[in-house]
């Protein structure tokens, strides 16, 4: 199976753009998580932080859901 984009460019600069970058929006969606997920199990973090950290979080797994990102 193949799939084929087309842009009429310039005029879709923007849409190209986005769909070029994907690779690069899910690695920065990943390292977020990675970056949260250290704080939480590594780093010596307040009540106030941990409670901030975890409603961060759930908001960001909230937000990826919503979007049918896994």
């Amino acid at each position: 199976m193949k799939a084929i984009l087309e842009f009429n460019l310039p005029d879709e600069d923007e849409e190209f753009r986005l769909a070029q970058d994907g690779g690069k929006y899910l690695a920065a969606i990943n390292d977020f998580r990675t970056y949260m997920r250290t704080q939480e199990k590594y780093c010596e973090l307040s009540d106030d932080e941990a409670v901030g950290l975890n409603s961060a979080r759930d908001a960001f797994y909230e937000i990826l859901k919503d979007y049918d990102i896994r």
